[in-house]
């Protein structure tokens, strides 16, 4: 594939320190690492990191790089079987888009070979990218963002890291069936782009909202193929960067948890964290992507391959009547999590392969007491469009 001429394996020196230095049970003696397409076989492996190198209006350094891949091979896996190759980086284009294009065909290619990129990305307008690599692999996709904002701006305009959700809305193929946003503050965000998200019916959960009770996104993430982590969205004060003054925001602890909520989720298949180039090269903050990258990969071996959930004995069905509706809920007996049922509509049905949603025990318990879910509502309106 000559897209993959742009990539840059990991330059000798910083292999060797990898590969030679620390225990031997450290994860940069488990993983292999990219020197050229033709001698590898992706299909032995099951997850790929790749970081992305951009033009002048991100300045991403290697150096960053360098040091996220050094505190992550430092650490020690879990008990995991997933084969990992670490790509190396996509060099710039010469433009923005031929940079986003080698993005969107790399990644379309490591999709549909089913590894999971782990994305190492600067400037979030590469999201858009992510995104349209499903264009030749998945009719319609959920996207989930841990972002302060929603990134709407002008569709008219070109590209950029304000505006890329417009432009995944409008321009075509339109594959998004759902966007979330985990996280947003009302004092970042315009009202008329609080009741457009309405319009729209996607999900926008405050970030007040989500830190009084963090189990409740777990569904969220479950609905979602891909996740991408605005890193402005962190509180300051976790890493103490002078660059980064975001008063209030998630805590590093939090963005961990985040990632093994999407890693374990049997849809996620690509993540991204962006606005690296946000941040001084500290070790605090290389230290942080590292163990969201670990988190990840921890839930992506501890899947229960249940993303399909069906009528069968693994399944307890609840049918739940509610004015002239029959909620139909199933509870897993292997993992205990909890889907809905969407009606199917026949040849219009958007959802095509997927009839259920994620929801929790609560939205059960809700709906015991004539209160339907507001998840079901939204995905049930937009599959009748």
């Amino acid at each position: 594939m000559t897209e993959f001429e742009f990539l840059y394996p990991l330059n000798d020196q910083l292999l060797e320190k990898i590969q030679t230095s620390g225990h031997p049970k450290q994860i940069g003696k488990q993983v292999d690492f990219y020197h050229d397409f033709d001698e590898i076989d992706l299909g032995d492996y099951q997850i790929a990191i790749l970081g992305i190198e951009e033009n002048q209006s991100s300045k991403i350094s290697q150096s960053k790089f360098t040091h996220i891949r050094e505190n992550f091979y430092q650490l020690y896996p879990g008990n995991w079987s997933s084969k990992i190759i670490d790509l190396g980086n996509i060099q710039q284009g010469n433009t923005p888009d031929d940079t986003r294009y080698l993005v969107e065909k790399i990644l379309s290619h490591l999709l549909k070979q089913k590894l999971i990129p782990i994305i190492l990305g600067g400037n979030k307008e590469l999201i858009y990218a992510q995104y349209r690599a499903y264009s030749e692999v998945k009719y319609m996709v959920n996207l989930l963002g841990v972002s302060h904002t929603f990134d709407l701006g002008d569709a008219d305009l070109d590209l950029s890291a304000t505006n890329y959700l417009s432009h995944i809305v409008v321009k075509k193929p339109y594959n998004l069936f759902n966007y979330t946003n985990l996280g947003y503050q009302t004092f970042y965000v315009n009202q008329d782009e609080i009741e457009l998200m309405e319009r729209l019916l996607f999900e926008c959960y405050r970030l007040g909202g989500v830190k009084s009770n963090l189990s409740m996104v777990e569904p969220l993430f479950r609905d979602a193929d891909f996740t991408c982590f605005d890193m402005t969205s962190l509180k300051s004060s976790e890493i103490g960067s002078s660059s980064h003054h975001m008063v209030n925001g998630f805590t590093a602890q939090e963005f961990c948890a985040f990632s093994r909520y999407a890693g374990i989720s049997d849809k996620t298949s690509s993540y991204g964290v962006y606005e690296l180039q946000q941040f001084n090269d500290s070790s605090a903050f290389a230290s942080l992507i590292s163990q969201m990258i670990w988190y990840i990969i921890e839930g992506i071996n501890l899947r229960f391959n249940e993303e399909y959930p069906q009528f069968n004995q693994n399944f307890t069905k609840f049918t739940v009547p509610i004015e002239d509706q029959n909620l139909v809920f199933l509870e897993s007996k292997t993992s205990g999590r909890w889907w809905i049922e969407i009606p199917y509509l026949g040849k219009g049905n958007k959802l095509k392969e997927q009839t259920f949603i994620s929801c929790s025990k609560e939205d059960y318990l809700n709906a015991c007491k004539c209160e339907f879910p507001e998840r079901w509502i939204k995905s049930k309106i937009k599959n009748e469009l």
